[in-house]
């Protein structure tokens, strides 16, 4: 997308990343929360539940508002749009790489029991 932002591949690529984003979280979703229920304690599921729901929105919230930011203070400092929403892509990014170093954290393999 930060391609696409700086007008240096067509924007019919934007159709195709979003395509692949979304097929990522679409198939990221349902093991997350099969994953956050079997982790939680006995009793404590609801509140695994909330958690994951309340990490969930947070992030859509917080994402878009930042980026809705920075976007508009590029706009005050005379930043072209492809420019803002270029330094958006390249936060969120970076946030995305220290999410995934810090998965590296999580257990190896997690037994998940199914009855």
């Amino acid at each position: 997308m930060i391609a696409v932002a700086q007008s240096v591949v067509p924007a019919g690529v934007a159709v195709l990343a979003w395509a692949v984003a979304g097929l990522g979280m679409g198939i990221s979703y349902a093991p997350l929360s099969l994953v956050a229920l079997a982790e939680a304690a006995v009793g404590g599921e609801g509140t695994a539940s909330a958690s994951l729901q309340l990490c969930d929105t947070l992030g859509v919230a917080l994402g878009t508002g930042v980026s809705g930011a920075i976007v508009a203070a590029g706009a005050s400092i005379h930043w072209t749009h492809g420019t803002a929403l270029t330094v958006a892509f390249a936060i969120c990014a970076a946030i995305a790489v220290a999410a995934a170093v810090a998965a590296v954290r999580l257990p190896a393999s997690i037994k998940v029991k199914v009855e």
